[in-house]
Parts: structure tokens; C-alpha cells; sequence
């Protein structure tokens, strides 16, 4: 997380440093296979069966 000095020039400033990154393509694809591998870790069906299995066991411990 980016702690800004509170002025709207170091805010734009670093707004326009990170919109200028779109305009190289090397940056753009390692952005996008980031995401991409951070998508496909957070919420594959493997991940959200392991959450939904966490969450019943701890119902059926609570419920005995």
C-alpha cells in the first residue's frame, strides 16, 4: 500500500508513472501472467472446495 503525503501533485505524479507502464508490452504481459497465476491460485475449484470443506467441519464440531 502507497502512503501519499496528502498533495494531489504526488498523487497525479504517481498516477501518471503507472499509466505510462501500459504503454510497454513486456510490462503489460508480466502484469497479465501475474494475474492471471494470482487468479487461478485464489479461486480455483480446488482452493473453494478446501474453504467449503474448512467451513463444514467447523459446523459439525460447533453442532455436537
Amino acid at each position: 500500500m502507497h502512503i501519499y503525503d496528502d498533495t494531489a501533485e504526488t498523487m497525479n505524479e504517481d498516477l501518471i508513472k503507472k499509466i505510462k507502464l501500459l504503454d510497454d508490452d513486456t510490462v503489460v504481459e508480466k502484469m497479465g501472467a501475474a494475474s492471471r497465476r494470482r487468479l487461478e491460485s485464489r479461486f480455483s475449484p480446488e482452493t473453494h472446495y478446501e474453504a467449503l470443506m474448512k467451513v463444514f467441519s467447523e459446523a459439525v464440531k460447533n453442532n455436537k
